[in-house]
């Protein structure tokens, strides 16, 4: 490294950058915005398709619920489990209670359930009482008081005894946990139905395998989700809104591109200055390689400085910006507590996005007019 960094070549072209600081300013911001503008969203993509996969590790294999000409309807307790259980292949099946509610500043899901999510996702131990709740973290900011007003089938006022951890903000933050007789006054279930019922299997080949027997079993239609297709589902919505957000930056790429080629382009086109080198003993690959370390040393710094500015803009904890921006989200959005995991090989390949063509933008031109004759140069400059 020390004599890389002691290379007359390189100190040569680092004194040329440095001689003209706007140009050298200029395009290292070009190039750390075309590294930041795509970066973000496929970064952005990629932690939020690691979460939803993450999060819905944990959840049921199946669920199950009744349909109707009208619509969704409650699913009978009894009865579902009775026939559900019969069927080979179910380790577990249990009722669900949950539904939306109108809450002070917009609509909140209710869940009615004796277990507190924990931090990390996994289940720990709560009890809420009746006329309890815990709240997630978009239910709290407008509110004065310790409670909560609900109002669904019937309309009453909850005492928050606790909120769910920020870190679970990308699944909890419009959440109320309660007492399961009070979402059950609030959802209009009569006692002995459930919104819907989840069922675990012992393997994931299994989710689809028993269907057809889930359905022959049930003595009423249903609609049952796998958990396969609940991941398909949010992977292929995340991914559709990073791709709208990639075809909104084309023009923005586009322009900035042309920027950076016609500079690079500026800066080859001083042909007396390649013919004064060559004049002077530079080879034909010194003169190639002065250039592509000059390129470098303009090129690596920037698409660094966007990397991190990537970096920081979609794992910094409790960001917010993409429930504004790419999902429209109305009130409080969501602080999002990303896992960095699995975004190098997403951070090399937006490197390579954007340095890539600008190393190729500068050898091209740099191996024509190295290669040119040297009184060619004095002359289609002028001298």
């Amino acid at each position: 490294m020390i004599n890389y960094l002691s290379d007359p070549l390189f100190i040569w072209s680092v004194r040329d950058v440095m001689r003209r600081p706007l140009e050298w300013l200029l395009l290292t911001l070009t190039l750390a915005l075309i590294t930041a503008l795509p970066g973000i969203a496929l970064l952005l993509v990629q932690g939020l398709s690691d979460a939803a996969q993450i999060l819905l590790a944990d959840s049921p294999s199946l669920v199950i619920r009744k349909i109707a000409p009208t619509g969704w309807q409650p699913v009978p307790v009894t009865q579902g489990l009775t026939a559900i259980e019969e069927v080979p292949g179910v380790v577990r099946a249990y009722p669900r209670i949950w539904g939306v509610v109108a809450g002070p500043e917009g609509p909140l899901t209710v869940i009615g359930t004796r277990t507190r999510p924990g931090s990390d996702g996994s289940a720990g131990i709560f009890e809420p009482g009746r006329g309890e709740v815990l709240v997630g973290p978009g239910v709290t900011p407008g509110l004065q008081t310790g409670l909560l007003n609900l109002s669904g089938f019937s309309e009453e006022n909850f005492k928050i005894v606790g909120l769910l951890e920020r870190q679970t903000a990308i699944v909890s933050n419009d959440i109320v946990v309660m007492h399961p007789s009070d979402a059950r006054d609030l959802l209009g279930l009569p006692v002995g139905y459930a919104s819907d019922i989840a069922v675990d299997v012992n393997h994931a080949d299994e989710e689809t395998a028993i269907i057809p027997d889930l359905i022959e079993a049930l003595p009423w239609t249903a609609r049952i989700t796998t958990r396969t297709e609940s991941m398909a589902y949010y992977t292929g919505a995340y991914t559709r809104r990073g791709g709208i957000v990639m075809i909104a930056v084309i023009p923005a790429l586009t322009a900035l591109c042309v920027l950076v080629t016609a500079t690079v382009r500026e800066r080859l086109g001083r042909r007396f200055e390649v013919g004064l080198l060559k004049a002077l003993g530079w080879t034909t690959a010194d003169i190639v390689h002065y250039f592509m370390l000059r390129a470098l040393f303009i090129g690596v710094p920037a698409v660094c400085l966007g990397m991190v500015g990537v970096y920081a803009a979609v794992f910094w904890p409790g960001v917010q910006w993409p429930g504004y921006l790419l999902f429209g989200w109305q009130g409080r959005a969501p602080g999002l507590y990303l896992s960095a995991g699995g975004s190098l090989l997403v951070l090399v390949q937006i490197a390579a996005i954007t340095l890539v063509p600008f190393l190729v933008a500068t050898l091209v031109p740099a191996l024509k007019v190295a290669t040119a004759d040297t009184q060619a140069l004095f002359e289609g400059s002028g001298i």
